[in-house]
């Protein structure tokens, strides 16, 4: 588009053709307008590559796709950390079972996500804080994941069993 091929047909075409390896591939609309456009080949993802996934790429995967969950209901506080994903990206969310050494991950029946979920305190201390020590958070997330760290703290020496530690939680 820099070069403005978009603004004739063969640019147009060479952009549909990126279009449509993404995500779904083209909108009916389109697939019914430009019949001929095939999507450019992607990579097969597979182990090989997922085994050599580092930490930072997974740092920032998770800035833009984890979520820090925080639930209180009466006097229980409960934590979670997930990662949702199209089902297309089971295997990379499995990795993340090994990679993290926790957790599980979850397929629905009637929807086309999984997700990589974390719940028991034990993992949360021992192995996600220590990784986004190391490998941290960007962006507003990472004021998420601090107030994530703290009530994992407050839950880890049983201070939310107190009025004041639940208020903080």
């Amino acid at each position: 588009m820099s070069e403005n091929k978009h603004t004739n047909l063969e640019g147009l075409k060479e952009i549909l053709e990126q279009r449509a390896s993404l995500n779904w591939g083209l909108p009916k609309s389109l697939k019914e307008s430009f019949p001929s456009i095939v999507g450019v080949k992607r990579i097969i993802v597979d182990n090989n590559i997922l085994n050599n996934i580092c930490s930072e790429w997974i740092a920032g995967f998770s800035s833009g796709e984890s979520n820090f969950y925080i639930t209180i209901s009466g006097n229980k506080v409960w934590l979670r950390f997930s990662v949702a994903q199209d089902s297309r990206d089971l295997l990379l969310l499995n990795n993340l079972v090994r990679i993290f050494n926790c957790g599980y991950v979850a397929q629905y029946k009637n929807r086309e996500v999984c997700e990589f979920i974390v719940t028991k305190i034990d993992d949360i201390i021992v192995h996600i804080i220590p990784f986004f020590e190391k490998s941290q958070i960007k962006g507003t997330k990472y004021n998420d994941y601090l107030k994530f760290k703290e009530a994992a703290v407050i839950i880890k020496n049983k201070e939310h069993l107190t009025e004041k530690g639940l208020c903080f939680a």
